[in-house]
This record gives C-alpha cells, sequence and structure tokens, in this order.
C-alpha cells in the first residue's frame, strides 16, 4: 500500500523512536528480543502521525489519529520495508527511509504516476510532557511548501512569537508573517500544539528532540470550517557559532517532492559553496555563493545564498540550517519560489520544486551526514 500525504500526516518534522528490551532469561541470555523504534511527526499538507519501525522484522505501523477526536483513529496500516545495502532502507511500496538511530526518520512518500505535491516524511523520537519543558528559547525555521526561513521564539507562559519571510525578500514586512500563538503540550498527540488566530485558524502539532530541533505539522481552517493540511515546517534551535565550514560534508537526502540520493557540499575560501547533486545525465557541480548569515543578529546559525540553480535566467534565495548534536548532522535546505515556469502543453512545472497550482514554487531538502 502507498502511504499518500492525507494518510502520512508526519511533521515535521523532524519524530519519535523508542528501543524496547524484552528482558533476559536466567542466565543472563537476551531473550526475544526486538528492536522497535516510536516516531511521530508530519508527512507534508497531510495529518499528525505516530509510526512504530520494527527493525527486527522488517515493517512498520503507522496510525492517524483523528485532530478533533484523538480516540478516532482516522487511518492505519502495515507496511514491510527491507535495506539491500544501501544506506536507505526500501518499503514494499518502493518509497525509501533513512533513520538516524533512533531520533530521526525521513522518507519519501511518492504518487504513483502523479504529482501530488509534498511527498517527504519526517518523524522525530517522541516526546512527553517533560521534554516539552525543554524547548524555551529561539529557533530558526525553515517552511515546506514556500521554503520560506524565519524565526520562532518559545516563551514563558505558554506563547510562542513566529515570523516568516513568506516572500523570501530578508524581511518580515507583512502583517502575516509576523504573530503571536498559543502553545501546550497534548498527550493524545504526545506532541505540542500551536494554536494561532491571523487571518484564519492555523493550528500545527509538532514534536521536539532535546529541544534542539522541532518538527511541524500544519492546518489551516478551510471556507467549511474544518481544518486541512498546510505544509511542514523544521526548527533548530539558533547556534550562534555555527560556521560555514560546518556545513561541508555528503549527505544522503530526501526532498519534498519525494526525490532521495546524495548531495555533497564543499566551501571555498571566497565563502562560496559547490554544490554536488544528482541528474539525469548524472552528478552536477554548482559554485554558488556568496554565502552569508541570513540575519547575525535576529537568526544565528541560517546561511543564505542567491543563485539561478535551475538555469532558467531567475535567482531564487537559498536558506541553509544545520542540526549538529555528536556525531549526528543533518542538513535543511529550503529555497523561495526557484524561478521555474509553468510549461502549459506539458502540464508541468519546469522548476526544481513545486507543482502546477501550488501556492509557490519552493521547496526543502532535508539530508542526514553520511
Amino acid at each position: 500500500m502507498m502511504m499518500k500525504r492525507k494518510i502520512w500526516g508526519f511533521v515535521f518534522v523532524m519524530l519519535a523512536l523508542m528501543v524496547i528490551l524484552s528482558g533476559c532469561e536466567s542466565g543472563g541470555e537476551l531473550s526475544d528480543y526486538k528492536d522497535t523504534r516510536n516516531f511521530a511527526g508530519s508527512v507534508g499538507p497531510g495529518d499528525f502521525i505516530n509510526i512504530e519501525v520494527n527493525v527486527t522484522d522488517g515493517y512498520l505501523d503507522y496510525e492517524v489519529k483523528a485532530l478533533t477526536n484523538p480516540s478516532v483513529i482516522v487511518e492505519q496500516d502495515r507496511i514491510g520495508f527491507s535495506k539491500p545495502g544501501s544506506d536507505f532502507y526500501v518499503m514494499d511500496n518502493d518509497d525509501r527511509f533513512l533513520m538516524l538511530g533512533d531520533e530521526v526518520l525521513i522518507a519519501t512518500d511518492k504518487a504513483v504516476d502523479e504529482d501530488t505535491g509534498e511527498e517527504i516524511i519526517t518523524a522525530l523520537k517522541e516526546m512527553d510532557s517533560n521534554e516539552a519543558n525543554q524547548i524555551s528559547g529561539k529557533y530558526n525555521i525553515i517552511t515546506s511548501l514556500e521554503g520560506a526561513p524565519g524565526i520562532v521564539d518559545f516563551q514563558s507562559g505558554g506563547i510562542v512569537e513566529i515570523k516568516i519571510d513568506l516572500d523570501g525578500n530578508g524581511s518580515y514586512s507583512e502583517d502575516e508573517e509576523s504573530f503571536t500563538a498559543d502553545y501546550s503540550y497534548r498527550e493524545e498527540y504526545k506532541a505540542l500544539e500551536i494554536i494561532e488566530n491571523n487571518n484564519g485558524l492555523f493550528k500545527h502539532y509538532g514534536v521536539f528532540l532535546d529541544g534542539d530541533i522541532g518538527i511541524f505539522d500544519s492546518y489551516v481552517e478551510n471556507d467549511s470550517g474544518s481544518l486541512e493540511g498546510d505544509g511542514m515546517s523544521i526548527l533548530v534551535r539558533q547556534n550562534p557559532d555555527l560556521q560555514l565550514s560546518g556545513f561541508a560534508g555528503t549527505y544522503n537526502f530526501i526532498d519534498v517532492d519525494g526525490y532521495n540520493g546524495e548531495i555533497s557540499i564543499s566551501v571555498n575560501n571566497d565563502d562560496t559553496i559547490d554544490i554536488t547533486f544528482p541528474a539525469d545525465e548524472g552528478p552536477v557541480t554548482k559554485t554558488v555563493g556568496p554565502v552569508s548569515n541570513y540575519d547575525e543578529n535576529t537568526n544565528p546559525g541560517l546561511w543564505s545564498f542567491k543563485t539561478d540553480m535551475s538555469d532558467n535566467g531567475s535567482e531564487e534565495l537559498w536558506t541553509m540550517m544545520l542540526f549538529e548534536k555528536v556525531g549526528k548532522e543533518i542538513l535543511i535546505v529550503g529555497v523561495t519560489e526557484d524561478g521555474g515556469t509553468i510549461n502549459e502543453a506539458e502540464d508541468k512545472y519546469d522548476g526544481l520544486f513545486g507543482w502546477d497550482g501550488d501556492e509557490s514554487h519552493g521547496g526543502m531538502i532535508i539530508g542526514v551526514k553520511q
């Protein structure tokens, strides 16, 4: 079965894992050991989801709970997988996923013979109410639908201030780009809930890992009063000590359109970077930049550059942030309007991300360092 984006409402993106030891027999031998890991997160526009990965037996179970009534299971299923000697696990429906220990899950969610928009799943280790107390502070954010950067400030008293540069002009100039909201921990979802009333009702459900990285799944109230998926966001705690050189390396990646592969970044002396990424004819390397801190005063640890990555004569804003944790690094790259055009004859969009009818042709890449 294919995990559709309205079924796999992960966010985040970012995901909950738990290793369960069954215990020991007499004599100290391990009995019936099962490596199972529990995540929560987002699959782009869809529903917040909980997932259990059984590494021992090679299958994963997932379930989606109704946002209005968490006791109701909207969808659930089991999907088998294997790992044929590569860094990607391969599911029975030919989707791929990566796991970073028992803490992070990133997966494709490709529809067959059609482009359904966001086709990426991100999840983090399930959190509890005690972990929710660790999140106060400022985070950089990149959204998946628009590829937009911003800042999220979790404050005392259950208040969060959010600023998103939706138009990619380097400032939060519009009213809809800056607002405050309420947040609280919801035991039913093992996640945080953010509720904002800014030009209509928005709700966001997300998880954090050690208070350093978060993944949120977003919903907007439609004309009929019900909630529909509105993309996901990834948050990384601000790090003023991060240097551009920290981004260098080779990453296995999955992007917002459900494609996977390998991307490499090397840093040059003139603050440009060489990015090597897969293409139909083989790997392509582009030199882009200069790369600089997006705004060192408000967004330390968020880096940006402008370039015509899709070779169609239009520069786009690219932003990068990095989650670092002792031997574990996750690269998040976002791009606002990527300069592509709609080919009416073929009814498709020729940019790097997005599809015909998308609210923006931005996008997101998530990579795990090899």
